[in-house]
């Protein structure tokens, strides 16, 4: 008992240690996949969730500090609806901090945290929304788009899965989010990654934005019928 007590304790520490960084690892992995691949489907999706995300997310901050620090006191949102009552930032940082920040009242409308892992969902979401509505050559086979259609399914409920789960969890045993907080996360994490999406697929035509892979495997239907397919050679 004396040997699996402080097993338990370690890798409960070890897991919620993790689940704190887990945007971080999430966007470190992104960006070392994109850089040794060369992909850059993976590297415009680490610019949006790490770079954008966290962008909006410090100005909304210090946007909302600015108006509510300055309003009259009947105006002013319940501080219990968007500080974290007991939290300090050490604690509720993505990466661990010792030592640097004091403790101090965390003001999270919204958090860095649950706004890059809204992005990282509705973007991952979006891509496979439009994988799902992508319409098919006529000529296409039923069994191959019925493939497509369903693989695009599993995606988008094992993407809605996942973010409800890091919601609930992040909500409920971190300490470090606010009901405001959640609301405004997902509201501009969402919109972000949407977006983000949205545009990257009009400039890349479906080849920026398919973190699946599954656009750039899509030929032509013709392209596999000819059996005798032509080459161009130099004269």
């Amino acid at each position: 008992m004396s040997v699996i007590s402080p097993f338990v304790c370690s890798t409960r520490n070890l897991l919620a240690q993790g689940f704190r960084s887990l945007p971080v690892m999430l966007g470190s992995a992104i960006l070392v996949l994109g850089l040794a691949q060369g992909n850059f489907n993976l590297l415009f999706f680490f610019v949006g969730m790490c770079i954008l995300a966290p962008t909006a997310t410090l100005g909304t901050n210090l946007l909302w500090e600015l108006v509510f620090s300055n309003t009259p006191w009947w105006l002013t949102v319940p501080e219990v609806l968007w500080k974290v009552p007991g939290g300090d930032a050490a604690a509720c940082a993505i990466y661990p901090t010792r030592g640097v920040v004091p403790p101090t009242i965390v003001t999270a409308v919204p958090s860095f945290w649950l706004t890059m892992m809204a992005f990282f969902t509705v973007y991952l979401f979006a891509n496979a929304k439009m994988l799902y509505d992508k319409q098919a050559e006529s000529n296409a086979p039923k069994i191959a788009v019925d493939a497509r259609k369903s693989q695009a399914m599993m995606a988008m409920v094992i993407v809605v899965l996942f973010g409800l789960i890091v919601t609930v969890l992040r909500y409920g045993m971190s300490g470090c989010e606010t009901a405001i907080g959640v609301l405004l996360s997902w509201v501009i994490g969402g919109l972000l990654g949407n977006y983000w999406y949205s545009f990257l697929r009009a400039c890349g035509l479906g080849r920026l934005d398919d973190l699946f892979g599954i656009s750039n495997r899509i030929l032509p239907y013709m392209s596999g019928e000819d059996a005798n397919p032509t080459v161009c050679a130099p004269a």
